[in-house]
C-alpha cells in the first residue's frame, strides 16, 4: 500500500503541477488578450481625438476666413477698433467711420489716402470716453471723389503726446470710385 501512496501522490503532484503550468499559461493568454484590447481602444480614442483636432482646425479656418471679411480691424496696439467701414468698402465722396477707441483724451483722428498715398480726405475724432476706459466713436469724413476708380487706404491713429507721430494705427483697405 504504500508503494501505491507513494504512486498516487507523485500522480497529485504531477496533476499539480500541469494544473499549475496550465492556469499560469492561461493567464498569460489571458493576460496578453487583456492588453490587446486595450490598445485597440486606445488607438480607436486616438483615431477620434484626432478627428475632433482636424474639425477644430476646419472650424477655426472657417472663422479666420470669416474674420478677415466682416470683423472688426484692430490698431497695431490694440487702442483703436474700427467696425466700419469694412475691407474692400466702396467709397464715393464721404465714408462713416464707427468703433472703439481708448485713447488719450479721447480724441484721435482719421485721413483717407488714394492709390499714390496722396491724403485726400482727414477728420479729428473724438470717442464717447478716454482712456482708460474708451468708447465708442462716430464720425463723418468727406472728401473729393476721385476721378477714376483706384484703391485707397483709410487710415485712424493715434499720435504720441510726447513728439506727434503716430502712435496706434489702424489700416483698412477700400475702393475709391471714380467719376
Amino acid at each position: 500500500m504504500a508503494k501505491r501512496s507513494k504512486s498516487n501522490l507523485v500522480n497529485i503532484i504531477l496533476v499539480a503541477i500541469i494544473f499549475a503550468v496550465g492556469f499560469g499559461g492561461g493567464t498569460y493568454y489571458y493576460q496578453n488578450y487583456k492588453a490587446k484590447q486595450e490598445k485597440q481602444q486606445l488607438e480607436q480614442e486616438i483615431v477620434k481625438q484626432n478627428e475632433k483636432i482636424t474639425d477644430l482646425e476646419q472650424k477655426t479656418t472657417e472663422k479666420s476666413q470669416t474674420t478677415k471679411n466682416s470683423a472688426e480691424i484692430k490698431s497695431t496696439k490694440g487702442n483703436i477698433t474700427v467696425t466700419s467701414p469694412k475691407e474692400g468698402a466702396k467709397l464715393t465722396n464721404s465714408v462713416t467711420i464707427t468703433g472703439f477707441a481708448n485713447v488719450f483724451e479721447a480724441t484721435f483722428a482719421a485721413r483717407l489716402k488714394d492709390a499714390t498715398g496722396k491724403v485726400i480726405g482727414q477728420v479729428t475724432i473724438t470717442a464717447e470716453a478716454g482712456a482708460p476706459e474708451g468708447g465708442n466713436y462716430t464720425a463723418t469724413l468727406k472728401f473729393t471723389q476721385v476721378s477714376k476708380t483706384q484703391n485707397g487706404t483709410l487710415e485712424v491713429y493715434d499720435v504720441s503726446e510726447k513728439d506727434g507721430a503716430i502712435d496706434d494705427i489702424a489700416t483698412v483697405k477700400v475702393t475709391l470710385i471714380g467719376k
